[in-house]
């Protein structure tokens, strides 16, 4: 999931909003495994959340 935030970073540099739109649009599922419909609010703050304890 961190992968896919920093390409998200690097391709769409705007608020985190509508990522799975992003996802559809760059492959997300393809490249990374990940279907574009879980990259919702909640699942990239739990991500966020889990890098910041670490």
């Amino acid at each position: 999931m961190i992968e896919v935030l920093v390409a998200n970073r690097l391709t769409a540099p705007a608020p985190l909003f509508r990522v799975g739109d992003w996802g559809r649009q760059w492959a997300v599922e393809e490249v990374f495994g990940i279907e574009a419909d879980l990259l919702n609010d909640d699942r990239l703050a739990r991500a966020l959340d889990a890098c910041a304890k670490s």
